[in-house]
């Protein structure tokens, strides 16, 4: 089981969810498209021959974010770091991967 966190910008928020959902389905037991959605800012300096989304070369953006997070199994994680790529608009988007235990196999 892995915890996925992107930023996106807030224009793509629902449009990188969908691509998660249509590609990797429910997410937990009788619940598909289970996402926490925290406002953040991005900040980032595009530089050489990036082609930055927002922003110019050698200058610093400063754009309002929203921070995704969600929970895949072990056998979803590529599907969903390909949805996220694909729906992403960012050249190099934020994302992190951490491996986890579900909360409920502490409870056993």
């Amino acid at each position: 089981m892995y915890k996925i966190t992107v930023c996106v910008p807030r224009d793509y928020t629902q449009a990188v969810m969908d691509a998660v959902d249509t590609a990797v389905g429910p997410m937990s037991p009788n619940y598909r498209r289970v996402f926490s959605i925290t406002d953040s800012t991005g900040t980032w300096m595009p530089i050489g021959d990036a082609k930055p989304f927002i922003g110019e070369i050698d200058s610093i953006s400063v754009e309002p974010e929203h921070r995704l997070d969600f929970v895949v199994d072990d056998d979803a994680l590529v599907t969903a770091l390909r949805a996220i790529e694909s729906s992403h608009p960012y050249e190099e988007p934020a994302v992190d991967v951490i491996p986890m235990r579900h909360w409920r196999s502490y409870l056993e």
